[in-house]
C-alpha cells in the first residue's frame, strides 16, 4: 500500500508539473521586433536571446522580423503598431525632434560602422583627396549617411564639391573601378576586399570628430505608458542575449549561419563578428551604454546639416527605466492566477531565486569590471596605464604585420614640467596631466589607444592610420594643448605645450620596439628643434 501510495504521489507531482510548464507556455506574450536589415552578426544579440531562452524565461515569444518588399520603413512600422520594438541608426533623434513618440532603449554600436572605403592604390588617404572623385553612396539622402557626409563639412569641403553616385552596396564595385570610394560597412566590404584579394584603405569618419551610435534598440512612449515591465523585461532579455553572443562567439556564429544568416559563409560571420565587437567596445563599456551629451552632440550635428529642425526632449527619448509603482501586466497576472496556488507560489518561489542571482551576477560583474579598471587604468589621467598601453600596443603591432594594415604611434611629452611643478606646485602639475587626459577624450576616436607612460609622457596608437592623417591628429593635439590654459581655484593660470613624435609601423619592423624607438627619435627631435612641435621619423 506504502509503495502504491509513493507511486500515486509521483505521478501527481509529475501531472501538476506538466500543468506548470504548460501555463507557463500559454503565458507567454507573443512580441515582434523588427530588425533594419537581412540577418547578420550585427543582429546576433536577439538571435541568442531567442535561441538560449532569454526571451522565454522573461514571458515573451519573441518574432524577430527584417524588411521585405512593400513593408514599411522600421520607425514607422513600430509607431504603427506592426512590432512592438525596433532597431534604427542614431537618425532616430532626428525623428523624435520631429514630434514621433519614440525612446532609445540602448546602444548596442558604440560606434557607427559606417565608413569611406578606397582601393590602397588610389592615392586616397583622406577626406581632402576625394574632393572632385566618384563616391558611390546613397545619393542625395545624406539622412541614411550623415556620419559620412558630416566630416566633409567639418574639414570646410562643401558637399557640392563631392561627385555623388549611386551607390551598388558591392564592394565589387571598387575593385572594378567604377567608383573611387564606395560607402561600406566596416564589418562588410572589407571582408569582400581580402576575399578579392585587392588592398584596401579606410577612412573613418571617427578620425574627423564624427563618432555616433548606431544600432538602437527602440520603442515607443505608448509601449512604456501601458506596459512598463514588458520594456524593462524586453530590454534585459535583449542586453542578456549580447552579453552571450559577444562571450560565445563561436557558438553564435554556428547558430547564425546555420539557421538565420544561410546567405553568409561562417568566415564571413567570423571576420563580422571581430568587426562588431570593436564597435560595441565591450571590454570598455557596458552594452548597450547611452549619455546624454554624445546624443546632444549627434543632434548637434544633424541640425548643421539641416537635418533637425525642433528640440528634443530628452528626458522621453533616452529610457529611464521603470516608474516606481508602475502599472501591473494584467494579462500576466491573469495567466499566474489560472495556475492552481501552488504551483503559483512554486513560480514566485522560481523568479525570486532567478532575480536575486541575476542582480547577485550583475553586482559581481560590476565589481570584476572595477577591478579590471583599477589594473588597466591610470588613477590620474583615466587613461591606460604603462602595462596595459604596452600590451595593446603589441596586439595591434601583430594584427598590422598579420594583415598588413596601416598603424600609428604617436609618443608625447609636456614641455618644461618640472618648471610647472617648482613654479605652480604639484597640484597645478597634475591638473596638467588631467588636462591631458581630457584633450585626447575630445580629439582621438573611440578606436584610438591613449595611455600615460610616464610621468608626463603619454603615447597614442592609431590602428588603421595613414601616416598622413597620424600627422595631422598629432597636430591637432598640439594645437589643442597650446591653445588652453590650466587652472586652479585660487592659482594664476598656466600655460602648457607638447612635443610629439610619430612614426609608422613599416614592414620591415620585427617588433613593436623598433617602431617605438622611431617615434621617441622624432619626440626627441621635437624636444630639440625647440618644443610646442611635431616631428615624423619613417
Amino acid at each position: 500500500m506504502q509503495k502504491t501510495r509513493q507511486g500515486s504521489w509521483q505521478w501527481h507531482a509529475v501531472a501538476l508539473s506538466m500543468l506548470f510548464y504548460s501555463q507557463l507556455a500559454q503565458a507567454l506574450e507573443e512580441i515582434t521586433l523588427r530588425l533594419r536589415w537581412v540577418p547578420q552578426y550585427q543582429f546576433a544579440g536577439y538571435y541568442m536571446a531567442l535561441e538560449k531562452g532569454f526571451y522565454a524565461d522573461a514571458g515573451f515569444d519573441v518574432r524577430i522580423v527584417t524588411p521585405e518588399q512593400g513593408m514599411p520603413g522600421t520607425i514607422e512600422h513600430v509607431l504603427s503598431g506592426g512590432a512592438e520594438f525596433g532597431v534604427a541608426n542614431s537618425g532616430i533623434v532626428r525623428e523624435r525632434a520631429a514630434g514621433k513618440p519614440l525612446v532609445a532603449l540602448a546602444a548596442v554600436g558604440q560606434h557607427a560602422p559606417s565608413v569611406w572605403l578606397v582601393r590602397a592604390d588610389s592615392g586616397v588617404a583622406s577626406l581632402d583627396d576625394l574632393v572632385g572623385k566618384r563616391l558611390m553612396s546613397i545619393a542625395g539622402n545624406h539622412f541614411e549617411s550623415i556620419e559620412l557626409f558630416a566630416p566633409f563639412l567639418l574639414e570646410g569641403i562643401s558637399l557640392d564639391q563631392l561627385k555623388l553616385i549611386p551607390t551598388s552596396y558591392k564592394a565589387q564595385s571598387l575593385i572594378n573601378g567604377e567608383t573611387d570610394a564606395l560607402n561600406a560597412y566596416i564589418t562588410n566590404e572589407p571582408f569582400e576586399m581580402m576575399q578579392a584579394n585587392v588592398d584596401y584603405r579606410i577612412i573613418r569618419p571617427s578620425a574627423y570628430g564624427v563618432d555616433f551610435y548606431s544600432d538602437i534598440l527602440f520603442t515607443t512612449e505608448q509601449q512604456i505608458a501601458e506596459h512598463p515591465e514588458r520594456v524593462q523585461a524586453f530590454l534585459q532579455a535583449s542586453l542578456e542575449g549580447w552579453r552571450y553572443a559577444v562571450e560565445h562567439v563561436d557558438e553564435t556564429v554556428n547558430v547564425l549561419h546555420r539557421k538565420y544568416a544561410t546567405h553568409r559563409s561562417l568566415e564571413h560571420l567570423r571576420y563580422e563578428a571581430q568587426s562588431f565587437r570593436e564597435l560595441i567596445n565591450p571590454d570598455v563599456i557596458s552594452i548597450g551604454h547611452m549619455n546624454l551629451g554624445r546624443w546632444q552632440h549627434i543632434a548637434q550635428m544633424h541640425r548643421e546639416m539641416g537635418l533637425l529642425q525642433g528640440e528634443v526632449d530628452w528626458q522621453r527619448f533616452i529610457y529611464q527605466g521603470p516608474a516606481p509603482n508602475g502599472g501591473v501586466d494584467l494579462r500576466a497576472l491573469l495567466s499566474v492566477a489560472a495556475v492552481a496556488l501552488f504551483m503559483g507560489l512554486l513560480a514566485l518561489w522560481y523568479w525570486r531565486w532567478n532575480a536575486r542571482l541575476r542582480y547577485e551576477i550583475g553586482e559581481r560583474r560590476k565589481a570584476e569590471d572595477l577591478l579590471r579598471m583599477l589594473a588597466t587604468t591610470d588613477e590620474l589621467t583615466g587613461l591606460a596605464n604603462r602595462r596595459n598601453f604596452f600590451g595593446h600596443a603589441v596586439d595591434e603591432f601583430n594584427r598590422a604585420n598579420r594583415y598588413t594594415r596601416p598603424l600609428c604611434l604617436l609618443l608625447l611629452d609636456l614641455d618644461w614640467f618640472k618648471q610647472v611643478n617648482d613654479d605652480y606646485g604639484h597640484q597645478m602639475g597634475d591638473q596638467a596631466l588631467r588636462q591631458m587626459g581630457q584633450v585626447f577624450k575630445v580629439v582621438l576616436r573611440h578606436s584610438d589607444i591613449a595611455g600615460r607612460i610616464g610621468g608626463e609622457e603619454f603615447a597614442v596608437l592609431l590602428p588603421e592610420t595613414e601616416l598622413a592623417v597620424a600627422e595631422q591628429v598629432a597636430e591637432r593635439l598640439r594645437a589643442t594643448v597650446a591653445n588652453s590654459t590650466v587652472e586652479l581655484p585660487g592659482s594664476a593660470p598656466c600655460q602648457i605645450t607638447v612635443s610629439i613624435g610619430v612614426t609608422a609601423f613599416a614592414s620591415s619592423d620585427d617588433d613593436f620596439e623598433q617602431m617605438y624607438n622611431r617615434a621617441d627619435t622624432a619626440l626627441y627631435a621635437a624636444k630639440n628643434n625647440g618644443r610646442d612641435q611635431v616631428q615624423v621619423q619613417t
